[in-house]
């Protein structure tokens, strides 16, 4: 198979999995649940397996939030951004590096701000969660560092 064949026929199980028509998330796929200053959180999405499982669990969680950055027109998942998170006065209650594209967060209805940080570059986003609304945000860079030559 291409690459692209390749990558179109993840995409394809990725949408079947989401739309609960194919079942590939297994509860042992999951990362172990941490926690730092009270706040649970989950994070990762490394491989097929672990980023359906995540995404399935995400649904059971107030905040996900999902990294990816624009390569060669497209956007990539991408790892190991630095992530703060405050609450509406300012406060800081958790400070970290996410695992791979999935951060789920366990928190209380409210208003919060994000910064993720990712090749030295920050992106902040403000949220408010409601009470049973869970939120999914988005953060998406510009551009994603490479190791490959460019094409002219």
């Amino acid at each position: 198979m291409t690459s692209s064949l390749s990558r179109r026929f993840m995409w394809g199980v990725l949408w079947l999995a989401g739309c609960g028509w194919l079942s590939l998330a297994n509860a042992s796929d999951l990362p172990a649940v941490q926690q730092q200053g009270g706040i649970e959180y989950l994070s990762g999405g490394i491989g097929l397996e672990e980023s359906t499982a995540i995404d399935a669990e995400s649904r059971k969680w107030p905040l996900t939030l999902l990294f990816s950055a624009k390569r060669w027109q497209r956007s990539v998942y991408t790892a190991d951004a630095k992530v703060s998170l405050r609450d509406g006065h300012g406060k800081l209650l958790l400070q970290m590096q996410a695992d791979g594209p999935f951060l789920l967060l366990r928190l209380a209805p409210g208003t919060y701000v994000v910064e993720a940080t990712l090749n030295g570059k920050p992106l902040q986003q403000r949220i408010v969660l409601k009470k049973g609304e869970p939120a999914r945000v988005v953060f998406v860079w510009p551009e994603a560092p490479t190791d490959e030559p460019a094409q002219d």
